[in-house]
């Protein structure tokens, strides 16, 4: 008998149409670089495979809820794991030769699906994670899921003289330059555990989270690191503006001739969002 504490595969589910309810088909195939095979899905995303626990599906059922493995759409349904608890980066191997990385703890919802009318209620964007396929291969219902240890990524970046490493902040929808900052060793950790992007101060000499003043947040989508390992590219989703002087992007300044011209639209009042603040950098 298998233990109750182990991780492991509930369901394998399916579904050949977005926004409805997936079916378990209890084995498929994951394709490096897609997702499930024949699922809607799957694609050169990130967002290749969809994951939710059991262990919230039971807490819809103890509402009262009549739902069942994948009928939140999601293609794996595990057992045994703390899903929101893996650091986006975290790898994990599912069977005897697929190996996925996590790319995104949950995920913003702006219109009802046919999900939610269908269930009732709909946890996948508070409680699902989602992940891309490194290595394809068979899973199945009892698979075993086997966390990586934390990658040793940060032991592999160039830090400068400082410890610090720059840090390109890109729009994941339109691949906009948003701003640069900076990140030592503690905040790349902290940027990976809670989806959210830290940074270090080098004029105030301290972390700062993006939008804890102005609530003008960034969710790491991505996370790229260039040839060398000494440059940081993050690709979010950001809420309402980058920029403390009010613009959406940092780079609202462009070279005309001798002289500099705004090419960005104003978004905010600097003035009114950073009254009660000390700083206008957050």
């Amino acid at each position: 008998m298998k233990n109750s504490t182990e991780k492991k595969i509930i369901s394998v589910c399916m579904s050949k149409d977005k926004g409805v309810k997936k079916k378990n088909i209890t084995r498929g195939n994951l394709i490096e670089g897609f997702g499930l095979e024949g699922d809607a899905h799957g694609g050169d995303w990130h967002r290749q495979v969809s994951l939710l626990a059991h262990e919230s599906i039971q807490k819809m059922r103890d509402k009262g809820l009549d739902v069942s493995p994948g009928d939140f759409a999601e293609n794996i349904t595990t057992h045994g794991i703390d899903l929101l608890n893996l650091p986006i980066g975290t790898r994990f191997s599912i069977g005897k030769d697929a190996l996925l990385e996590v790319t995104q703890i949950g995920k913003t919802c702006h219109t009802r699906c046919a999900i939610f009318y269908q269930a009732g209620d709909c946890i996948m964007p508070k409680e699902g994670i989602f992940a891309r396929v490194l290595n394809g291969g068979e899973i199945k219902v009892d698979d075993e899921i086997k966390i990586e240890e934390k990658m040793k990524l940060i032991d592999d970046i160039k830090f400068n003289h400082d410890g610090l490493i720059p840090v390109i902040i890109q729009d994941a929808k339109n691949n906009e330059v948003l701003m640069l900052g900076y990140m030592n060793k503690e905040t790349i950790q902290m940027t990976l555990e809670s989806g959210k992007v830290h940074f270090w101060s080098r004029s105030r000499g301290k972390i700062w989270v993006k939008g804890e003043t102005s609530g003008h947040t960034q969710k790491v989508i991505d996370i790229f690191f260039d040839c060398d390992m000494d440059t940081i590219l993050i690709k979010v989703e950001q809420e309402v503006a980058a920029c403390h002087s009010g613009y959406r992007s940092c780079f609202y300044k462009k070279r005309d001739g001798d002289h500099l011209i705004i090419c960005g639209e104003k978004i905010f009042d600097e003035k009114e969002v950073y009254k009660d603040s000390s700083t206008t950098q957050i």
